[in-house]
This record gives C-alpha cells, sequence and structure tokens, in this order.
C-alpha cells in the first residue's frame, strides 16, 4: 500500500482557485463513493466524482462530467457507478434530482448492479458554500497528476472558477464542496437507504 503522504504534490490553478493537491498513486482503497450533482437546466453539467477515502483525504478516482440531457445521463451514471465499484452513491435532489436518483438506482437493478443511494435537498447558497469551503476542497480532495487529460472539460471549470465574480460553470466546484460538506459532518451516513 502506498502512503497517502508520500509524493503529493500542488497544482497551480489559475483565476480565482488556488491550488489543488495532486499525487501520482494513491494509496490502495477498498471502497468507492460518489457525490453527484444532476443538470438542473440546460445549460448545468452534471457532475458525478468517484473518490476513495483515505485517512482525512478524498483521492479523487474518476469524473463523469456531461452537459447530455438526463435521458443519456441517468444510464452513463449507472454504468458509471458499475465502473467504479461504487458502495455508496449520494445524489443532490434539487430540482429534479430525485427523479434523477431514482432512475439512475433502476438503471443499476437492471444491470444487477448493487449500490447504496442516498438524496438529498441542498438548499445552502451555492456561492457561499463553495467560498466558506474552498480551503477544506483544496487541503483535502487529491486528484490524479494528469487530471488535466483525464477530464479536460472538468479541469477548466473548476480552474476557472472565480471566488468572486461571475461564474458561467461552478457545478465541478459545487460537487467538490459536497464531497466536504456531507461526507466531512457524515450527517448522511445515518440515513441511508439500501437498496
Amino acid at each position: 500500500m502506498s502512503s497517502a503522504s508520500s509524493s503529493v504534490e500542488s497544482s497551480t490553478g489559475g483565476g480565482g482557485s488556488g491550488e489543488y493537491r495532486c499525487k501520482v498513486d494513491s494509496p490502495d482503497l477498498t471502497t468507492g463513493s460518489t457525490y453527484t450533482d444532476s443538470a438542473d437546466s440546460g445549460k448545468d453539467y452534471l457532475c458525478s466524482i468517484a473518490y476513495g477515502v483515505y485517512g482525512s483525504l478524498y483521492y479523487v478516482l474518476d469524473v463523469y462530467y456531461t452537459n447530455e440531457p438526463a435521458t443519456i445521463t441517468e444510464e452513463e451514471t449507472a454504468k458509471f457507478l458499475a465502473r467504479n465499484r461504487v458502495k455508496v452513491s449520494v445524489i443532490e435532489s434539487n430540482s429534479a434530482g430525485k427523479s434523477f436518483a431514482r432512475n439512475v438506482e433502476e438503471y443499476c437493478k437492471k444491470m444487477n448492479y448493487s449500490c447504496t443511494f442516498e438524496w438529498f435537498y441542498n438548499g445552502g447558497n451555492k456561492e457561499t458554500r463553495i467560498d466558506s469551503n474552498s480551503a477544506d476542497v483544496q487541503k483535502r480532495i487529491v486528484f490524479p497528476s494528469n487530471w488535466y487529460d483525464r477530464w479536460p472539460k472538468f479541469y477548466e471549470h473548476v480552474i476557472d472558477f472565480q471566488r468572486v465574480g461571475a461564474n458561467q460553470k461552478d457545478d465541478g466546484p459545487d460537487c467538490m464542496t459536497g464531497i466536504i460538506e456531507d461526507l466531512g459532518a457524515s450527517v448522511w451516513k445515518a440515513k441511508i437507504r439500501v437498496t
């Protein structure tokens, strides 16, 4: 098993994004989870981040980031969960999110893939949440060193995000904030519904 503290480096972001942690090799992670923020409107991106937890760090294993319609993303999200052997999937239920979560769950059942789902309404102000959690996001979420190659649109939107000013694409930073908020607090763990 690799040491969680070895070869962690910082990747300088552009805009107002600061720096994000990167690592060439991740520790052996046996538990996979996702946090998903479905697209609320046609201009939004669906963002689903698969990660493993090691110590107090969240290692990003895969990202599904797209502005395709729900008719495509529901089935693709189920495939994403299966491909990453996700055991717990947390999905925001804002707007059409609850319907999205139920449909992803149905696709998983059709694939004979077992996963625990939790969906919840997140009513907090998005900019405030992102800003107040930005230090923890940058300290505790660790990306692969080639994340800009693996998920170029996600990387571009995260790096271009501004703490102050107009942000056209905040879906990536919002999803990363959700990981820190909900998993850091461990509030959702007591409410998980097994399927």
